[in-house]
């Protein structure tokens, strides 16, 4: 069964990069979200938009690799929001 698109749920990654310690443990377990930057070593997400000192990106999914990618940032920098509840995932 197809959902109509006002049924869809939407997702928000808000990434604070002044946040990351360059561990790249987000890169490693989600490569299609998150690469290193070969410059200062820290993470960047992949098509993502600054807003204001964030990074944003909203997706159609969230699945178990974009959810363990945000658990995994020692620092705390990944948040994830179900963009339809507000409600922060992780």
């Amino acid at each position: 069964m197809l959902l109509s698109h006002h049924n869809m749920r939407r997702f928000l990654i808000q990434y604070d990069r002044t946040k990351c310690i360059e561990i790249g443990a987000c890169a490693v377990v989600n490569p299609d979200v998150w690469e290193i930057n070969p410059i200062d070593w820290k993470a960047d997400l992949i098509g993502g938009t600054k807003k204001n000192s964030l990074f944003e990106k909203e997706v159609e999914h969230a699945d178990e690799k974009l959810i363990e990618s945000a658990k995994c940032c020692p620092a705390g920098a990944i948040k994830i929001f179900d963009k339809n509840t507000g409600q922060q995932i992780v």
